[in-house]
């Protein structure tokens, strides 16, 4: 029976059990396995250190600048300020629906670019 994919540590994703006995006929089940992990990007896309800390810079600035704290700030995106106050320390690495956000939240308009 088909054990499907295998993970990048060799788990597969379903177990098979037999079940059954003498008198009874053999059944195979699948059932997922809870150690399989889902295949995830190889490279996770990362902006370098000095882009991240200007953009994280100025994102503090307008929330200052709004007189807002970062419970407030936090509240305002159904957030709270531990995860505002890790992403101004640059510890975590944000996705780009909460910076639109943080962005709708302080009335400014945030816009990306690409440079050569």
């Amino acid at each position: 029976m088909d054990q499907g994919r295998t993970d990048e540590l060799g788990n597969k994703e379903f177990l098979v059990f037999v079940t059954g006995g003498p008198m009874k006929v053999l059944r195979h089940q699948r059932r997922k396995n809870p150690f399989f992990q889902e295949p995830r990007l190889k490279k996770p896309v990362v902006l370098d250190s000095t882009s991240f800390e200007e953009l994280v810079g100025e994102l503090k600035q307008f929330r200052l600048s709004a007189k807002l704290t970062q419970a407030q700030l936090g509240k305002l995106l159904g957030s709270n300020q531990a995860a505002i106050s890790k992403f101004e320390q640059g510890s975590t690495n944000p996705t780009i629906s909460f910076l639109l956000n943080f962005a709708k939240a302080l009335k400014f308009k945030l816009t990306f670019g690409i440079k050569k």
